[in-house]
């Protein structure tokens, strides 16, 4: 994928040989971290539906908390930054919910104020599970 291109550029591998390999990276940052989106949004339906233990709250916020540091340790590893990261996120998001590039970030995989980063530390598991 381009990854000098800015939010209006075409998502595209790049041909170059030495850069392929940076936009298989791209790739598969961003199949998981779209993964790990699916995952913290299942996530907050259960909380938010009682459905969960206070031991099963724990093990999910530490199993989210242990995504996001893999993550990072393997985008680092790919050489892809967390700004790369974020804005081939958001056109691949484009994508899969329009098929073009051309409209706004908006959707059902569009951030939302209530997010599953909101679990994604231990205070903030604890302040869900506390809360009436």
């Amino acid at each position: 994928m381009s990854g000098s291109g800015g939010a209006g550029r075409p998502l595209r591998l790049n041909a170059d040989p030495d850069q392929v390999g940076r936009g298989l990276g791209q790739l598969v940052v961003v199949v998981l971290e779209l993964l790990r989106e699916v995952l913290e949004r299942q996530a907050i339906r259960r909380m938010d539906g009682g459905e969960l233990t206070v031991q099963q709250l724990d093990d999910l916020g530490q199993a989210l908390i242990e995504i996001r540091h893999s993550l990072e340790r393997v985008r680092t590893s790919l050489g892809v930054t967390q700004r790369e990261a974020d804005d081939a996120v958001a056109r691949a998001r484009r994508l899969v919910e329009t098929g073009s590039e051309a409209v706004p970030d908006r959707g059902p995989m569009a951030p939302t104020r209530r997010s599953a980063r909101s679990c994604a530390d231990q205070q903030s598991c604890q302040k869900a599970r506390s809360a009436p």
